[in-house]
């Protein structure tokens, strides 16, 4: 039997619905489910993502990550707003985000750390890195050789509109 979610099924919280589908394809993937049903799964996952362009965003200031996840949230994207690194990290799946959007100094885990963290888990996650700071540019390039250091960093404050201008060219770039 193979179990049909629809992407608009209404959920209460957005990280819960895309962890069921990825759940799903997951059990259909490795079981000895057909390939007719492994193939419809990853359809469904795929089809989840391409509509939904979900990003994880984690800054330590509850009013920041509301404001930007509201933004962001109102032109169309799907948002989990975490203010603790170390929750988002719990609560990180590999293939469910496009983007993610990380403050630089939080406390606890600085971004640059939680990045790495998150990788080991999803290496083709993108990744902007937000601060109201200067950035060390060579300690950046050292530690990700393969990030453009030009678009990965968004300074802070920054207009509603630009923000959300600026997360479509990465997503989609």
């Amino acid at each position: 039997m193979f179990l049909y979610l629809q992407p608009n099924n209404n959920w209460d919280q957005p990280l819960d619905k895309a962890i069921a589908i990825h759940a799903i394809v997951s059990e259909i993937s490795s079981s000895g489910a057909t390939a007719s049903n492994r193939k419809k799964a990853d359809e469904l996952f795929s089809e989840y993502m391409i509509m939904t362009n979900r990003i994880l965003l984690v800054d330590d200031e509850p009013d920041l990550t509301s404001v930007f996840g509201m933004t962001l949230e109102d032109s169309g994207f799907e948002v989990d707003k975490f203010n603790d690194p170390f929750l988002a990290l719990s609560n990180f799946r590999a293939d469910l985000y496009h983007l993610l959007l990380i403050d630089v100094r939080m406390p606890r885990m600085d971004g640059f750390t939680l990045y790495e963290k998150l990788k080991n888990i999803d290496d083709k996650v993108k990744v902007c890195f937000i601060t109201a700071y200067e950035v060390d540019t060579q300690e950046l390039t050292q530690r990700f050789p393969r990030l453009d250091i030009n678009s990965s960093i968004i300074k802070k404050p920054i207009y509603n509109e630009d923000f959300v201008r600026r997360v479509n060219k990465i997503i989609n770039s």
